[in-house]
């Protein structure tokens, strides 16, 4: 899980996990993160994971999605009155909570479960749970993105192509530099957002083109190559 999309950005190590459907709907949080592929495991190993392969990076995980948080089950994880959505809601707006932090808080069943089914030890998920965000109603296709310009639309679209036309090269890689997709876009090493001296290592995974294309529109020093890259056509 969370090779969708692996980027390496100025210290940082950002695992992406992208679930796309053509039929959004309701997701809450048992069968988002509890079901019987026990998600919140995989989610957590993953990060684990990251962390062990990028020792002194700081790991964080995206888990994208075009589903929508849950109203409609309130009270039916151990938590009167509330709903996923509330749940969501709360963690979005208490980044920093620490684990005893959320036991002291009404939301302690739900949270006991999650560590429970996590597979991991408390100080471990602890660290996993500040840095794992679940983002819900992503476009499933760039056309229904309406939050982009044309220009944004026309660099997101070359962007996945220039990581398509990577991963799609029979050579058996796995991961490539910044100056790699750089000189694949055609741009500059001059570039002021993007520097070829300290390349980040940057890995792509999957068969999802939607997913580079999410990925990608979120790096600004790749918009800085693609204009860059336009003003010289």
């Amino acid at each position: 899980m969370f090779d969708d999309l692996v980027l390496g950005i100025a210290g940082q190590v950002i695992g992406h996990q992208y679930k796309s459907s053509t039929k959004p709907k309701a997701i809450g949080i048992r069968r988002l993160l509890l079901g019987t592929d026990k998600a919140i495991s995989d989610c957590a190993k993953s990060f684990k994971s990251l962390v062990n392969a990028y020792p002194g990076k700081h790991v964080t995980l995206r888990y994208v999605t075009a589903h929508f948080a849950s109203v409609g089950d309130k009270g039916q994880f151990g938590v009167k009155d509330r709903d996923s959505k509330d749940f969501f809601r709360t963690k979005d707006q208490h980044p920093d909570w620490t684990l005893a932090d959320w036991r002291a808080s009404i939301w302690q069943p739900i949270i006991d479960e999650l560590v429970d089914a996590s597979g991991i030890c408390e100080d471990d998920f602890e660290r996993f749970f500040h840095r794992f965000t679940i983002e819900f109603g992503a476009p499933p296709t760039i056309d229904l993105n309406f939050n982009l310009d044309p220009a944004a639309r026309d660099q997101v679209i070359e962007l996945a192509r220039a990581i398509g036309d990577l991963v799609g090269r029979d050579d058996g890689k796995t991961s490539w530099t910044r100056q790699e997709l750089l000189d694949e876009l055609g741009c500059s090493p001059e570039s002021p957002r993007v520097s070829p001296r300290s390349p980040s290592p940057t890995r792509w995974r999957g068969s999802h083109g939607q997913s580079w294309r999410a990925a990608a529109s979120s790096n600004a020093g790749m918009r800085q190559c693609w204009r860059q890259h336009r003003s010289r056509a």
